[in-house]
């Protein structure tokens, strides 16, 4: 997913964002539940700490209270997804977008 290069971004502007795209709160997202409508948005969160930070799987699993191996399915998961699911792969660009012009602001 990284094709540009752009500045980390703050682990709770990711999960706001997300949470909004999605039309779930940031604690729906970091719950345990195992809704498919929070874990995909979950999912995405991870992607963007991966792709955007760097984030090692140990560190996102941290920040979510999970274990890294469930970060590194997840993401296997979430990416097989974006290849299939064009309206998802949407809804990243246009996350990507946002975060894009986040930081263009903050220049």
């Amino acid at each position: 997913m990284k094709c540009i290069e752009i500045s980390p971004i703050p682990p709770e502007v990711i999960l706001e964002h997300v949470a909004k795209e999605f039309g779930v709160t940031p604690s729906d997202i970091t719950s345990d539940s195992q809704k498919w409508k929070f874990v995909v948005p979950r999912k995405i969160c991870w992607l963007f700490l991966r792709e955007i930070n760097g984030y090692s799987h140990r560190h996102i699993a941290g920040l979510f209270n999970r274990v890294p191996s469930a970060v590194t399915l997840g993401l296997q998961g979430i990416n097989n997804e974006l290849d299939v699911d064009k309206q998802l792969w949407k809804k990243c660009s246009t996350l990507l977008h946002t975060f894009i012009n986040l930081q263009n602001q903050t220049r």
